[in-house]
Order: C-alpha cells, then structure tokens, then sequence
C-alpha cells in the first residue's frame, strides 16, 4: 500500500512521479488527520454588517480584525470585525466619495485598485491605532478606541461642519497634517519679563489629543530685544547693548487662522545672540502648550513662564512625510515604510514665469530719525526739553528701524491699500534679487520655492534720457539695455562684458520701475516647466524662456526720483544769538517832533481809564503825572527816543498776550495831559487798535477822552513798551523723509487644480551673500592728502633719523577737491571685513552738504607737553569738528557726466588703524600715513577720472573749520558759513555677469509676506480659466528686505606726527544716511575702545585720542542676529532644475522614531530627517517589508535584502552574545544571494506573508515561489516548478499587462494566507482573460487606427486599466477606459494552491480563489465577490462547500511501481476513513462503513476509463480495510490512422536508413492504408490551471465491448472524486494497484 506524505507533484512525468507524491488534489488537506489525505472543510459565513468590497485587513490581537471597505458609488468605510466578543461588525468611519461639507473634502478615497496594507499597535491607554498605506492615498493612522466613541461619520467627535480644514479627513494622515497653518503677528514689547538681548523667533505647531504633534508649521520674523525702555528718548538713546543682557521686557504675538480641530497649541521660542568669543549662539524654549478654543490666540514669551529647553532643530528640522507609501510593517517599536512618494512639486513653475514685479517706495520715514542738534545733545546725549523741541515734538521710533513694527511685523498691506504696511525692511537700490513663491501645503508642509524671473530687456528707448557716460552728450536715436557700454573705462573695467543695464538706470522707462538683469552663463532648462504660462489663457505661451539667459530682479537707482532713498530735506540750523531788549513804541496826532502818527484810516480806541495813578511805584524810577513828568520819566527808563523802535502793534504781536506798556498823552497846549501804564488788548482785522488802562482810580483820560477817537489834532500822545529776545545757542535739528524700497507681485495667477493643494503662499528673495552683491557697501568718499616727501622719523621743526619718502595722509579732517585716494567707512564692511576683491567702482549717489560744528575743546591729561616734540609728537590739544549730514542732494534721470568712478589697479584695501601701510604694491604708488588714524577702506581712482569733492572755502593749511584749535574748555560752536562742507555718498561695486548662480540652489529668506485662508482667493484661476470673482492676483508692497536705512556715525582721525607738521591730533565726527545690510541702531558699547556715535554723545567721542581706533573690527560691537537678512532659520527650498523625478523613492524604506511604551506620544507618527535607507536601484522598486526572526527584510522586484546590526553569535558555553550596533540602518543590508541580474525577487505584495516555518513570497517574473527559513527556498521545486512556469503568467500579458500588475482585489494579482488551523499557506492567482470581444480589439491594435472607424484597445499606463481608442470623425482620439468587472470584455479565472509548511509539499489545489484573504489566529478568512460576507475557513460540518457551492474532493495518484516493465491494471484498492458528523453516533463513534469516494476515472498514456461511479457490491467492495475497485477499461475512442509515421529514402529494394529502403509505411515493415489508434490530436484531458476535466471529445461511451480494452501500460493514473453533498469527513491513508506483467 502507497502512502503519500510527500504531496502534490506534477514535475515528473507519471511514469517517473516519485514514491509518495500524488499527481492532483484538490480540496483536500494533508494531514489533518495523521497520515492521511482528508477532504476539506467548509467555508462558514460570519453574520456581518459589511458593505462593499473589503479592500485590506488588518489582524489585531484579542481576535478582532480592522476591515476596509469601498462600494461601487465610492463609498468608504472602516470595520472592526471582533470574532472573539459578539462575533459582531461594528462601523467605525464611513465617507461618501467626493463629499464636501462647508468646503471641507471628507472623503477617504478608498479604491478597490488600490488595496491596502497595515499594522496595529496598542498604546499605555489600551487604545488600539491601526496604521495604514494604499500607495494612492496618504498613508495614515486612526485611534479605533477614540473613534469608537464618536459619530461613524465624523473623526474623533470633530463635525466637519464647523472645522476650518477644507483637507478634514488628512487628519487621519500618519505624517500629521496641520489644515490652516496659524498666522503669528508681532503685537508688542512688553515690560515685566526678563528676556535677554538679542532676537526672538516664535515657532508653533499643533498638537492632538493624543498628544501627537505636527511640525513647527508657522513661525514669525525674528523680534529685536534690546535693553532701553521702550519710551527712551532722545531716540538715538534706544540701541543695542551687550548680547544676553538681561532687559526685563517680554514679547506679545497674536495668532489668528487656527485649525480648531486641535487640541493643543505648541510654541518654541528660538533666542539668537553671540555667545562670549562673538559666534553666533541660538537657545530654543518650549514653552506650556496653549489651549486652543477658538480661532485666534495670543502668544506671550517672557522668559519667567514655565518652559522646557529645547533644541533649534526641534523647531526647524521637520519630521519627514511623503505623499504615499506601497508598503509598512513594524519592528522593536520602529514603523517602517517603503516604496515612497512625496512632491513639494505642485507643477507651479510655469505660471510662476507669468509674475510680475513692481518696485515701489514708501511709505515714507517722515521724520526719518531726526537728531537735534543742541549743546545739551551734543554734549550729554540727552535733551533739555520734554517734549523734543517745536521742530520734534511728537517724534517716535516708527520714524526709522528701531521701532520693531517696522523689523518683525508680518500684517500684510491689502491690495486695496497697498501703503498700509508695517514692517519696511528694504532692499537695496540699483541691487539685483533673486524672489521665489513658495506655497504652504493643505498638510501645513511647503512646497518648493519657484523662481519668479526678471522682465524682460528694453530695447527701444529715447536715448536722448540717456547720457553718454562721460560726456553731456545724449545718446543718438534710441537704446537698448543690451547694449555695450561705449565708456571706454568701463568697457576696460569690464572686459568688454558691460552693457549699459549694468551701469545705467532704466527703471525711469515704463511701469515696473525696475531695471532688467539677465545672467550671462546661467540659462533655463529646456523644460516645459521654463514656458511662461497665464492661467487664464493655459494653452497659450506668453513666452519660452527655454535656453535663454536666467532673469532677476534689478533695483531702481537712486536716480529714478519716485523711487530714491531720500526724498526731501527737513533740517536746520542756526547760529548762537545774545539776549537782545528793545523798546517799542508808536504815536498820534500831531506831535511836532515825531514821524507821522497812525494813518488816517486807524482810529485809537481807549476805553476804562479812569484813574491817575503810578504805573511803577516811585521806586521803580517811573512816576507819574503829566506830560512832562512822564515823558522825563520814560526816557530815563528807556533812552532816548531816538534809540526806539517804531512799531504799530499788530495781532501777531498780541497773540500770546497783552502788550504791556505806558500811555501818554496831551491836549494841544498842554491844557490837559495823563500818565498811565497801560496795555493793547485788541487790534481789530481794520487795524484799529484797542487801548486799556491797567491800574485802578484816577481820572487820567477825563479830559478829553473822546477827542482821542474824534480828533487827533485835539489830542494826541504815545504808547511805549519793551520786548526782551532771550539768548539763542546755537541749535537744529536733523531731519529727512526717506522711503524704504519695496517690491509689488501682480499676476499671481494659480490654477484652481494647484488651488486645491495648498492653503496659502510665501514671497522669499535669495539671500544676498557677500559674493551675491553688485553693491558692497555705501558711504561719504573722504579725501585722502598727498603729503609730498615726508621724514615721518621726525616731528614738526625737528627732523628725526629717518629718510624722506612720498606719503599719502589718512583724512582726519574734511578736504575738497578730486579725490585720486579717500578713505570709506560702510559699516557692514568693517565690522565683518569681507573681502574687498570684487569690488570695481564706486557710483555717486547723493551729495551730503554738511552742518559742520566746531568744537568742543579739550585737552589730554596724559600728554608732557614739556617734552620736545620729538620726544613725545603730540600735543594735548586737538583740532576737533562734528559733521552732520543736513542736505541731501539728488541727481535725476542718467544726467551725471561721471557716475561710476573705476578702482585703479588693485587699489582697494582695509587700512589698519594707528599704522603706516606700504600701499605701493598695489598701485597707490606711495606709502600711507595711518599714525593716530582710525581702520576704514582706502580706495584708489583712477588719475582722469576721479569723484571730486566739492569746493568750499578753506582755512590755514586747507583744514577747514580747524583754525583755530578750540580751547580746552571751548563749546560747540556754530558759524553759518558761505558754502558748507559737501560730501558725495558712493556705492561701492563689484562687477558681475552672474548673480545667484545656480538659482534652485540658493538659502531663501522669508520677506513676512505671506497669502492664506480666504485670501488666496484673491489670486484663484477657476477650472473654466476665469479669475475668482473679486480677484486683482496682485499683492499690496511688500517689504521684509535685508538693508536698513540708517544714520551712520563714526569718527575718522589722524595725527601728523612727522617733520614740519604740529603733532595735533585731528579728528572728524561724520554723521550720514546710508544703505546698510546691519541695523546700525542697534550698535553698542562695552569700553572707550567700542564707542561710537550717536551711542554716545559727540563730545565723548571727539575727546578721545585719535589712536584710539573706534572703528576697528573688535570695536565695533553689534550682534548680527539683528541684521534679519540672513537666510532663513526655516527657509523654503528652491525647486530643484535638474532631478529627474525627486518626488519618487522606490527604494527607500523610512522610520519612525521609536515608541516609548510609557507614554501617550505616539512616535510612529514621528518620521525624522535622515531615518532612511535607499537600496540599490537596479534590483528594482521595494515591493514588500516584513520582519521575521527580529530582523527587517527588504523585497524589491529583483532581489531579497536583509538588514543587519543585530547579529548573535553562539559562544561556547551555548550562550548567544549579540552584537552589532543594534540600529539595522548603520549597516548597508545584505542581499541574500548575490547574482548579477538578482535573485528571488517579487511583484506581488498580497503573497507576501510571514508565517511561523518562515517568509513565504512569489517572484511573478522568474515564475517562482520561495519560502525563506534559514535561506531562501524555491519551493516551486518540490513538485510545482513546471506547473508554475505555465501557469503563474497573467492571460493578459502578452497584451501589454505589467509584470508588476499586482490587485487580486480587481481581478488580476495574487494573494496568499497562513492558515495555522491546518498549517498551510494557501496561494491564489486571480486572473481575467479576455473574451473573444477583447481579443479582437487587442489584435486590432497592431493596426495602428488603419481603419479611421476601427475601435482598438490597449493598456493604459496612466489609468492602470486597459481602454478602448477610436478616431472620430473630428480625427480626436477617443479613449474609454474598461472596468476590469465588465463581463462583456473579461472572464474571471485563476487557481488556488496549498502549501503545507510542516512536510514542505505542495498539498492541493482548492476551488476558491477569493480577491481577499484574512485570519484571525488560527481561523482562516476570506471574502470573495458578489457578497458582503466574512467566510471562515473551518466548517468541518460543511465540508468542500465554500461560499454556499458545495465541491467535490479530487485525488488523483499514479501507480508506476516496476515502470521498466509493462503491466495489465486490473483492480486498485485504498483505505479510508468515514465519518459523518451528521449521523448519530453508532457503537460509540461516527465512522461509517463507506467508501466515501463517489467517482473515479483510470487513464494510461493513451486509455482512459471515463468518469465512473462508485457503488457498492458493483465495481467496490471491501476487503478487510481496504476498498477494493475493479470493472475500468478504455473508453478512449479509436480512429483509423493514416499518418506517414516512418519516411526512408527513395528507391525500393535498397536498404538505406532506418526503413529497410521501404517509403510511404505507418506501420514499420508493412504498408498498410491505415492503422487502429487512439485519438492523435486530441487531448484526453481538458486542463486549466488547477482545472483537470476529461476531454468528452476523447472519449466514446458508446465504444463496443470487445474494444473495451484492459488498462495495459508501464504506470496507472487514478483519480478518486467525493462529491462532499453528504458532508461527510474522509481521510484516505493508502492506495494500491493490482497488475500483472503484460507480455505481448
């Protein structure tokens, strides 16, 4: 008797089918009962509430499986399937396809083309959270505890109704999505905290109940802490101070467009500063979450409130996500992806291209940080007065960039009202910026920053607007800002490579106000993505940018009048006045001694005197009385008469109060007369004049009173009184309006289709970099002397050792005239010296008359003057001057004859404070005095073309104000003179072709700008190509830049000590209005070494010895965190030009952080950078991640990779020690076996299992099936191999079906299962096959639409389906995609086979192919079409009945033993068990007295017996315990075969070949006409796939007896069938066959 434990083998031909295999099952197991062969049990239904069709599983513990379902209307839905509790289906989540509500997208978009795969985890609450991919959606993550508790149809108890995230249901997104990102604003500083110095960055990100965090998706611009009050005056008081200087201030932001759906508000605070060696430090806080309860929230950081420190990179470092993911599974606590996808490409750069850009100034600083210049100011640095003088009253910071609004606020300007700005940080003029829009992303993420271009060149202007530089002459016709500059210097300069946008303004020339700027060797990539697109017109190209020359944006010149730095002067000064007293007086009538009285058209009103009583008492030297005492009286008071001023009062002069004074007057003859103090109360609008009486009694104007009014020839008389002038200091006040530069964006135009992605936008510029900067630095051009031949070993008349040289003198006083050297002072330059190499030129821009104050005078203590001046070479007194720019003067349009002054040779260079420095190696031809002088930039010109400094008069030796040296204790002192110092403010340039080369790779930095919410409806392209109603696509300005327009004060200085000079120090404070990259306000001082001004007051600082170096790099104290236009601490990234595709990762695997099993975090929702691997690309995209013996396995199509870093190794005790660092991502993986086109790859996810006996996977390509245990096994090779070449394909490949095509769920794909119930894997291929309608229009694809008419079909990559295509009439192709359920086009087949792990044979096939498998513990489940149930395999009741069919059991078995000889097979026989479940119990059991087989059938090579029934005491009977079976033969039918079987060669007789000569014979030896066979060409058995039928055409029931022939052959097949209608469990244990030897 055979037994057959090493199961289903079709490799071998039947006649060498190995001992203990079987040639067919199906429906059976093998070894559910010991050593037999049983009939499988049933499939069961699970009453359950499932709607649609199950799409992906996931088995979680305590017996409950997660379902995901999708009906036909796209209706999705979360199940949780609990077998183990009620056996109930409890909905967790449904959503309607494309459902909206109040805007918001709540659809889950399940597809049944895209399945799903997952994982659970049970958190420290108990929670169960299922985590899930479908490679189509985002991959995500759902709390089912929490969701059980709330509405099926919205997350988390959260009503879509009222949430603000039109992306609601990316809530569920395992990389966490923000919705609206919060919008933070600078609201205030605030005192009563204690914040240290430097800049504050507030950094917010969301968190969920769940205590799941989202990046940091918001932050603001950087807020500057400074130590002063906040009401600090004079304003220049309100500077910076010493990094970490404790202020006692605070920082209030307010936050509005919040997402209410979180719990939980979480900010981080970043400090930056300069730690003590003057690096740049950062510190980050984090600070209590916040509540969130509503749509905005307030924000205060006063360092006292309780917070954790934190790292910077917390808050700018953003956990990963990616848009999908093929594949997840965990391990050690670890989440793992794999097969990634992630795009911050949205396809915007096209329309980017369309963006236009408009510079604008303003609104204006008016007062632009006004100084006042008053003794008090000077002298002290404060001001006597509260408030500020008349000229500066109600003056603040807002008027300049100390005040933090205009530095940190982020409110943005309305279009409607563009002006209304905050923050107004500006750009440098005649600059060239790189500006990028980046969009914020529904999942609060940014996308990539797209480059905005330049515009375009002008070519056609007047040129007559346009000097020829050098000349007054315009330039001829017109001009293009292409051409080549014509000045021959610059063309020197430049190499040949300038043109005239390099050098002149065209900002005056149309709209934009902007001038052009194209890079010379960068150009645009031939991409669709460089084609200038407007969205309301997308299928036309405005312009093709595609290979030319890269645009940016070039600034406006201060030459363009609207758009300059300065716009008008508001300064003045005057000088000191003594006090002054004059008296006053004025008459009428007829007094002969007098000029006329008043004229005839004024009349003199005196009302209400009524005494005559003494206006001074009698000791104030004024009586009174008559004429004659008064007049005598007055006189000796006043002087004389003639010393009087005559003076009729006006109402001016009683504005603020009564004149006060005395009255006298008489009748002709003196007949009447008074004296009295009086007073003009009124002058009426007809000059009338109103005169009062101030004392009481007397009757001083009783006589004649009315004649005063009546006739001034009757009475007449006069009116006197002093005036006292107070004395004037010298005083003024600074003043300017100035107007940042700021930049407009029109035509932002976005696609409703890109709309739909994003939530907002951000404007970015590149960060302007030392070596990405035209314009280096900017201040006054000091001229430098050229002293001749100089002994510097001596001093004054004595003459000293050394030799006499040609020397040029550091300026330490102001000198006019051309300028072949001069000494610059740009702030940014000397405090971070940055090299001077690039720069070329410089560019005068304004002219700076100054308001130049002598003094104050002051002697050195320190110094002996009885030393001889040799001995010592200085003097203790100093000539000292304070020059303050007052009037700025403006050039317009290109009128200058020279505007840009060419560097000689390499003449540029920092000069070194208090030194003597050999300038001649670089072509200043002469040595350099520096003795006494401070560091600045020494620049050299050229000889013919030099900046002049403008004439003003001189006085002894040409230093002007200095003659003569203010005594020691000497003021200030003002003296208006005829013509002022006047300085010329320069840029200072570097020529350059090239700017921010390559533009997708440069640091950005956030302008403040930023569009969301509503908003970015202002800017929305609908899908029919019309703008949202209301939208203008245009921003309002936008500032954010990274200069300061500031007033810069430094002191420059010399002392000549050297023969025939007096050693006196000189030394200059300059005070101007510059362009800078710092905020210059925000200097400070820690010693007399740092000192500067305004900082401190004048005086201090001119009282310092001029070989104090002040401006020397370690002295000019300043934190650059206050600088603001760095690169950003979170900046976008440009959008990459040359990457192929950098959205697409298929073989990366990422991770997550690693849950920390004591806390509610959930850290599988935390993906950090780097926490990646990539595996080789050439063995294909990854497939599968599973994890087995603690250890993660990559599956790619082309190979099978391990992860390493966990190794043990076995020690010789029997102990395991472990090594390897523990992380499987420090070591690259392993591929298990190493060929040279890969090995044991797969492309079927859903047949990757893992199972106790090991990993079992399918490789679709190689048609191979392996299990992986201690190493790969092909399994396929213990008796399927061949079987498998032949049947794994897909019908549908050869019409252009992808390998990789893997959806068992639609049709086509694979899929397995561990059942552990009876220790088997189960794999099933599930297949559609064209019909015949199919295949005709797949053929008709060769056609290639031949046939306008003919109908084809093909693949569609993109669909991932297969469509049809005809030709109209229009000649458009028209393309239908075929459902893969459609049974017009598609037939659904395929097979399923079992695996049994434990004997490692293949074991059956089985009449099930379900889309879906599933289990729960030792319970197999599946789902199969047209029903909503839950099947589980394990109804021993229902035996072979699966899905409500019931089918039959096969086993078929070959009998070959002696195969070497032939045989005659009369009678088999087999033994079985029976048991009927059903049946009562008979004597103690169910076993029954039953064949249990119903049917069989014999077959040889060429018989076969036809089906045949079993029945009893007919063709069975039992012997003993056997089942005996005879009375089989050959139904096969027979034909009369004519076939040429044997061909010789010609000719007969001969004998040639294997014929014996004889041609034309079917029978060797004999010619016959024909030969009794069996059928040639037909075959006995109809097989598909796992299918095997008898082929009826093969067979003739009808065949005489005498042709029924017995079985004759070297080996028997028999194949026994069992109907499984009676349900009854059999388990076969052995056949045999009985035969005897057959000798014919």
């Amino acid at each position: 008797m055979a037994k057959y434990i090493k199961g289903l083998n079709k490799d071998a031909a039947p006649i060498d089918q190995p001992e203990g295999s079987y040639r067919y099952a199906k429906n059976v197991l093998l070894n559910e009962t010991a050593g037999a062969i049983s009939n499988e049990p049933g499939t069961q239904v699970q009453p359950s509430t499932l709607l649609g069709t199950v799409i992906g599983t996931i088995e979680t513990t305590d017996d409950k499986i997660i379902i995901y379902t999708v009906d036909d209307n796209g209706r999705s839905r979360i199940y949780l399937f609990d077998s183990a509790g009620s056996g109930a289906t409890f909905l967790i989540l449904t959503t309607t396809a494309g459902n909206v509500i109040n805007g918001n997208d709540v659809d889950l978009k399940f597809d049944k083309k895209h399945p799903i795969e997952g994982t659970y985890k049970i958190d420290p609450n108990g929670d169960l959270i299922v985590y899930w991919t479908d490679n189509f959606n985002p991959p995500r993550s759902l709390n089912i505890t929490r969701q059980q508790t709330s509405n099926n149809t919205i997350i988390y108890g959260v009503d879509p109704i009222g949430s603000p995230n039109k992306n609601y249901i990316d809530r569920l997104n395992l990389f966490p999505h923000s919705g609206p990102v919060p919008r933070i604003a600078f609201d205030r500083i605030a005192n009563g905290g204690a914040l240290k110095s430097g800049t504050y960055t507030l950094f917010l990100a969301y968190v969920d109940e769940n205590f799941t965090q989202t990046n940091f998706v918001s932050y603001s611009l950087a807020v500057p802490i400074v130590e002063d009050d906040e009401s600090v005056t004079p304003i220049e008081r309100y500077d910076g101070c010493e990094p970490d200087t404790q202020t006692g201030k605070s920082i209030v932001w307010e936050v509005d467009n919040l997402n209410t759906d979180y719990e939980f508000l979480r900010p981080i605070v970043v400090h930056r500063s300069l730690d003590k060696d003057g690096s740049p430090a950062e510190f980050a806080f984090k600070l209590n979450d916040l509540d969130i309860s509503a749509a905005t929230a307030s924000v205060t950081f006063s360092g006292l409130e309780g917070y954790q420190s934190s790292s910077v990179e917390e808050a700018i470092i953003d956990t990963v996500s990616y848009d999908t993911a093929k594949t997840v599974t965990q391990l050690d606590s670890v989440l793992y992806l794999g097969n990634l996808t992630g795009n911050k490409d949205i396809g915007y750069q096209k329309y980017a291209n369309f963006i236009s850009l408009e510079a604008v100034a303003g609104p204006s600083f008016n007062p632009f940080d006004p100084y006042e210049l008053t003794a008090d100011n000077l002298n002290y640095g404060y001001i006597d007065t509260d408030p500020y003088s008349q000229v500066l009253s109600g003056i603040t910071r807002q008027g300049g960039f100390r005040d933090v609004d205009r530095l940190s606020s982020t409110r943005n300007a309305p279009a409607s009202n563009p002006e209304q700005v905050f923050n107004r940080r500006s750009y440098f003029r005649d600059e060239v910026y790189a500006f990028y829009i980046a969009f914020i992303l529904n999942d609060g993420s940014m996308s990539y920053a797209y480059h905005i271009p330049g515009r375009s060149a002008k070519t056609d202007v007047d040129g007559g607007s346009i000097r020829k530089v050098g000349t007054n002459n315009p330039i001829a016709g017109s001009a293009s800002e292409l051409d080549s500059t014509a000045d021959p210097d610059l063309t020197q300069l430049t190499q040949g490579q300038g043109q005239l946008f390099h050098f002149h303004d065209f900002s005056i020339f149309g709209t934009s106000n902007t001038n052009f700027w194209h890079n010379k060797n960068e150009f645009y990539p031939n991409t669709d993505d460089y084609l200038m697109i407007d969205a309301n017109d997308p299928d036309t190209t405005v312009e093709d940018l595609r290979g030319s020359n890269v645009r940016h944006h070039h600034m406006p010149c201060n030459t363009n009048s609207d758009m300059r730095t300065i716009v008008s002067n508001n300064s003045s000064i005057n000088e000191a006045v003594d006090e002054t007293t004059t008296v006053y007086y004025f008459y009428w009538g007829d007094l002969a001694d007098s000029q006329s009285g008043l004229n005839e058209t004024q009349d003199l009103h005196v009302t209400d005197f009524s005494a005559n009583t003494s206006a001074i008492d009698d000791t104030g030297g004024i009586g009174w009385g008559d004429w004659e005492d008064g007049s005598e009286d007055l006189q000796d008071a006043f002087g004389d008469i003639s010393t009087w001023t005559y003076q009729v009062p006006t109402a001016g002069d009683i504005a603020n109060g009564n004149l006060q004074g005395y009255f006298l007057w008489r009748s002709p003859g003196n007949i009447n007369s008074g004296f009295t103090t009086a007073e003009v109360q009124e002058v009426l609008n007809n000059g009338d004049i109103n005169l009062n009486q101030t004392n009481s009694g007397g009757g001083v104007f009783d006589c004649p009173c009315d004649q005063l009014n009546t006739d001034p020839n009757n009475v007449y008389g006069y009116f006197v009184w002093q005036s006292t002038t107070p004395a004037v200091d010298a005083a003024g006040s600074i003043s300017q309006e100035v107007r940042p530069l700021g930049v407009r964006l029109d035509d932002i135009k976005i696609p409703k289709s890109i709309a739909d992605k994003v939530q907002g936008f951000k404007i970015y510029y590149a960060e302007r970099k030392h070596s990405n900067r035209r314009i280096i630095g900017q201040d006054v051009l000091k001229k430098a002397e050229d002293l001749g031949e100089r002994n510097i070993s001596g001093c004054e008349g004595e003459s000293g050792n050394g030799s006499i040289e040609e020397f040029i003198l550091s300026p330490g006083a102001l000198r006019n005239g051309p300028m072949t050297t001069a000494t610059f002072h740009d702030f940014y330059l000397l405090h971070r010296k940055n090299s001077l190499v690039p720069a070329t030129h410089t560019s005068e821009e304004y002219t700076v008359s100054m308001f130049s104050i002598k003094g104050p005078g002051h002697t050195y203590d320190d110094v002996d003057e009885n030393l001889t001046p040799l001995e010592a070479c200085q003097y203790g007194n100093s000539y000292v001057t304070a020059h303050l720019g007052g009037t700025y003067g403006f050039y317009t349009g290109n009128t200058l004859p020279f505007f840009h002054f060419p560097i000689r040779e390499k003449c540029k260079t920092y000069l070194n404070g208090d030194s003597i420095y050999d300038g001649r190696g670089i072509g200043f031809g002469k040595r350099i005095f520096n003795i006494g002088g401070e560091t600045s930039i020494l620049l050299g010109f050229k000889p013919t073309r030099q900046p002049v400094q403008a004439l003003w008069p001189q006085a002894d030796g040409g230093v002007f104000w200095h003659d003569p040296i203010p005594g020691s204790s000497d003021p200030f002192s003002y003296e208006a003179p005829s013509s002022p110092p006047v300085l010329k403010l320069h840029n200072l340039h570097a020529f350059k072709t090239d700017m921010y080369l390559s533009f997708d790779t440069q640091e950005l930095v956030w302008t403040g700008f930023e569009v969301v919410g509503d908003e970015l409806d202002n800017y929305t392209v609908e899908d029919d190509n019309t703008s949202t109603p209301g939208a203008t696509h245009q921003t309002g300005n936008i500032f954010g830049g990274d200069t300061f327009i500031c007033r810069h004060g430094y002191r420059i200085t010399h002392r000549p000590a050297y023969q025939g000079t007096a050693p006196y120090d000189h030394k200059s404070l300059i005070y101007v209005i510059s362009e800078s990259t710092d905020n210059i306000n925000f200097r400070h001082e820690t010693d007399v070494d740092s000192t500067y001004f305004p900082g401190s007051p004048a005086k201090k600082l001119l009282d310092i010895k001029a070989n104090i170096d002040l401006t020397k790099k370690d002295n000019m104290k300043y934190d650059e965190s206050f600088s603001l236009g760095v690169a950003d601490i979170k900046p976008a990234i440009p959008y990459p030009l040359r990457e192929a595709d950098p959205s697409i990762f298929q073989t990366r695997v990422q991770r997550s952080a690693k849950a920390d099993n004591t806390s509610l975090i959930d850290n599988y929702r935390v993906f950090l950078a780097l926490q990646f691997k990539d595996l080789p690309r050439n063995r294909g995209s990854l497939h599968r991640l599973i994890t087995l013996n603690n250890l993660l396995y990559l599956h790619t199509q082309d190979s099978l990779f391990r992860t390493k870093g966990k190794q043990s190794l076995q020690m010789s005790d029997g102990t395991e020690s472990f090594v390897g660092s523990g992380d499987i991502f420090a070591q690259e993986p392993d591929e298990l076996i190493q060929t040279k086109f890969g090995y044991g790859g797969t492309q079927s996810q859903w047949v990757s299992i893992v199972t106790k006996h090991g990993y079992f996977c399918m490789d679709y390509r190689n048609r191979r099936v392996f299990l992986m245990k201690d190493q790969l096994y092909d399994i396929g090779k213990t008796g399927l191999e061949s079987w498998f070449q032949d049947n794994i394909p897909y019908a549908l490949e050869q019409h252009g079906l992808p390998i990789d095509f893997d959806n068992p769920i639609v049709g086509i794909g694979f899929n397995a299962m561990y059942d552990e119930r009876y220790d088997r894997i189960l794999l099933t291929k599930r297949d559609l096959k064209p019909t015949a309608v199919l295949e005709e229009l797949l053929e008709n694809a060769n056609d290639n639409f031949a046939d306008e008419t003919q109908t084809i079909a093909t693949y569609d990559e993109t669909l991932q389906q297969f469509v049809t295509k005809f030709e109209n009439q229009n000649g458009n192709i028209v393309i239908t995609p075929i459902d893969f359920t459609d049974d017009y086009y598609f037939t659904l087949s395929g097979w399923t086979v079992s695996y049994n792990v434990e004997s490692n044979v293949w074991a059956s096939f089985h009449d099930y192919i379900p889309y879906k498998y599933t289990r729960i513990k030792d319970t197999l489940v599946s789902f199969n079409e047209g029903n909503n149930e839950i099947w589980m395999h394990k109804s021993e009741e229902n035996r072979g009945s699966f899905y409500a069919v019931d089918y039959a059991t096969e086993f078929e078995f070959i009998y070959n033993a002696a195969k070497d000889s032939d045989k005659i097979f009369y009678s088999f026989e087999y033994t079985i068990d029976v048991t009927d479940e059903h049946a009562p119990t008979i004597d103690g059991g169910k076993l029954r007295h039953d064949h249990g087989f119903n049917s069989f059938y014999v077959y040889t090579t060429h018989q076969l017996s036809g089906e045949s029934p079993i029945e009893y005491m007919i063709n069975t009977r039992r012997v003993g315990n056997e089942w005996k079976i005879n009375k089989f033969r050959d139904l096969a039918d027979l034909q009369n075969n004519q076939q040429l079987t044997y061909v010789g060669p010609a000719g007969v007789g001969t004998f040639t070949g294997s014929n014996f000569g004889v041609t034309s014979a079917n029978v060797a030896g004999t010619i016959t006409t024909g030969v009794t066979t069996h059928l040639a060409n037909t075959s006995m058995f109809n097989v598909d796939g796992m299918t095997e039928t008898i082929n009826a055409a093969f067979i003739n029931a009808a065949k005489s007896w005498e042709t029924r022939r017995k079985f004759r052959d070297k080996w028997v097949g028999i194949r026994l069938k069992y109907d499984n209608v009676s349900k009854k469990l059999i388990n076969l244990y052995s056949t045999n066959v009985a035969a005897k030897k057959f000798y014919r």
